[in-house]
C-alpha cells in the first residue's frame, strides 16, 4: 500500500471457489423451481425484485439481464416501498425474488409474505437458513457471501429467460461462473493499485460521488450508501451516469472527488461521457474501467456480464476494505444499525 494505514488490509475473500461452486450445485433446484413457476396457470407476467439497502441495489445486473434477455417487465422495488404500495400487477402471474444478506430485514419478510398472499411466486435468497425471511418465503436458495450471491442471481436469470423463450442456453455466461473465482482473483490483483490510491486520497473526504450506468447502478450505490456512508460514516452520493449531467455535475470543481464504474455493457458511452467531463474539470476523477482488465478465458461476447458482476460482488467490498485499513474504522462498526429501535 502506498501510505501508512490505521489497520491492515484484509485479505481477499477465502474460499470463493468453493462458495460459488455451492451455488452452481443449485442449478438443478432453481430450473426447477423457475419451471414450477411457469407452469402454472398464469404463467410468468411479471418480476419483482424485491429488497433493502445493499440487497435491492445488488439486482441492478439481475434487473438489466431480465429487461435484456426476458419479453416481461420487471420491477425493482424496496421492501417496505412494495408492501404500502400494493402494486396493482402483482398476482398470480409474479415472480417475486426476495433478498436480504442475513435474512433478517423486517421489510423484506414482511413483503415476501404479501407477496405470497396476493398469489404470486416467491423465493428468498439469503445466508440466513432459519432467518425470518427464510421463514417467510415459500422458497429459499442460500449463498455464503457475494461472489455466490452473484453466481446465485445469474442462474435465476438464465433460468427465467430459458423460461420465457429466450434462444440462448447462456452456456457461455455459466462457465464463466465456474471460472469466477479466478476471474475475480485476478481482477482484483489488477485493480489494486487503484484501489489503493483511491482509498489513500479519499479516505477523509468532505463528500466524494460515485457514477455508473446501467447493470452498474447498483454498485454506485452500494459503495455509497452502504459502504462510505453506513460503514465508514462518509459524505457520499450515488448517480446514475445518464442524470449526472442533468444537474449534479455543477457541484463539479477542480478537486471534486468522482468515482465513476464503466463496464462493458450497452450503457458504456454513459460512463465515457462522464470520464470525458471529469478530465476536463476535475483533478480528483476516478476512473474503475473493466475494459482494462485481462480476463482471461472470458469470452469477448460474454465480458459484458462478467463486468457488471465483478462490481458487485467484488469490487465495491474490495474497495471498502481499502478505505478501512486508511480511516482505522472497521467495516462492522455502527452507531444506530441493529442498535437501536428506528
Amino acid at each position: 500500500m502506498s501510505l501508512e494505514t490505521a489497520l491492515p488490509l484484509k485479505p481477499p475473500t477465502e474460499d470463493v471457489a468453493g462458495k460459488i461452486q455451492s451455488v452452481l450445485d443449485l442449478r438443478p433446484a432453481i430450473d426447477a423451481w423457475v419451471h414450477a413457476a411457469a407452469s402454472r396457470e398464469a404463467g410468468i407476467k411479471n418480476v419483482y425484485l424485491v429488497g433493502c439497502g445493499g440487497s435491492l441495489f445488488n439486482f441492478s445486473p439481475l434487473q438489466y439481464f431480465l429487461e435484456t434477455e426476458a419479453d416481461v417487465p420487471v420491477f425493482l422495488v424496496n421492501a417496505a416501498e412494495f408492501t404500502f404500495r400494493q402494486p396493482t400487477q402483482l398476482g398470480a402471474g409474479s415472480l417475486v425474488i426476495a433478498s436480504s444478506t442475513r435474512g433478517n430485514t423486517p421489510e423484506t419478510a414482511k413483503a415476501a409474505e404479501f407477496a405470497a398472499s396476493r398469489g404470486a411466486a416467491v423465493v428468498a435468497i439469503t445466508q440466513g437458513p432459519e432467518s425470518i425471511v427464510a421463514q417467510a418465503a415459500p422458497a429459499v436458495f442460500l449463498h455464503d457471501g457475494a461472489e455466490a450471491k452473484g453466481a446465485l442471481q445469474a442462474l435465476l436469470g438464465f433460468a427465467i429467460a430459458r423460461e420465457l423463450g429466450s434462444s440462448s442456453t447462456f452456456d457461455a455466461e455459466e462457465s464463466a461462473l465456474r471460472q469466477y473465482a479466478d476471474i475475480i482473483a485476478s481482477a482484483l490483483d489488477e485493480t489494486a493499485h487503484l484501489f489503493d490510491r483511491i482509498a489513500a486520497e479519499q479516505h477523509g473526504t468532505t463528500g466524494i460521488y460515485v457514477v455508473a450506468s446501467g447493470p452498474n447502478t447498483g454498485a454506485a450505490q452500494t459503495l455509497a450508501m452502504c459502504y462510505l456512508q453506513e460503514m465508514q460514516w462518509l459524505p457520499a452520493s450515488a448517480f446514475d451516469a445518464g442524470e449526472f449531467l442533468h444537474g449534479a455535475m455543477e457541484i463539479v470543481v477542480d478537486d471534486t472527488p468522482v468515482i465513476v464504474f464503466i463496464g462493458e455493457d450497452a450503457t458504456r458511452p454513459m460512463g465515457e461521457r462522464i470520464q470525458a467531463f471529469l478530465e476536463r474539470f476535475t483533478t480528483k476523477g476516478y476512473v474503475i474501467d473493466t475494459a482494462g482488465l485481462s480476463l482471461a478465458g472470458v469470452p469477448t461476447s460474454v465480458r459484458p456480464f462478467v463486468s457488471s458482476w465483478l462490481f458487485h460482488s467484488a469490487f465495491t467490498g474490495r474497495l471498502a476494505q481499502y478505505f478501512e485499513a486508511y480511516t482505522g474504522q472497521p467495516l462492522t462498526t455502527r452507531r444506530y444499525m441493529w442498535k437501536v429501535e428506528y
